[in-house]
């Protein structure tokens, strides 16, 4: 029995090949990032059984608001929809570039599932500012 249990786990390692990439998803035209990913790595996208993004928790993450005393902040975090501060300071404009993350994450995975359907997928949401995005990953276009 030990020895086909071995067999056996050996035989699943060999068909299991786990990669983890990290691709900046601002970079490049929106709707090929996963494909080029593939690409990168050497794997049929037919293979592909879970795509996992993350956005920006600097700007995005709720800790953000405890730092509005110190005027050390990324948003308005009294209104609903939480936009970046108003202004041009380096906070502001990080804040604005981090909140194109998702539609740019529905385009590329709205690009990928029409090529291959099976795939899951996961856009991690930290309980904050993209609360208001929160559309964008429950249905894809």
């Amino acid at each position: 029995m030990q020895e086909f249990f071995k067999t056996h786990v050996n035989h699943i390692e060999e068909a299991t090949r786990v990669m983890s990439i990290t691709k900046d998803l601002l970079q490049g035209p929106a709707d090929e990032p996963l494909f080029n990913t593939c690409r990168q790595a050497n794997i049929d996208p037919k293979r592909v059984a879970l795509v996992w993004s993350s956005p920006p928790c600097e700007t995005t993450s709720t800790a953000d608001a405890s730092n509005i005393t110190r005027d050390n902040h990324h948003r308005c975090w009294r209104q609903p929809d939480r936009p970046p501060k108003p202004g041009n300071s380096p906070r502001a404009t990080k804040a604005r570039l981090h909140d194109q993350f998702v539609p740019r994450m529905k385009t590329a995975l709205s690009a990928f599932l029409k090529h291959q359907p099976q795939v899951k997928f996961v856009i991690q949401n930290p309980r904050g500012s993209m609360r208001s995005h929160l559309h964008a990953s429950r249905r894809l276009a």
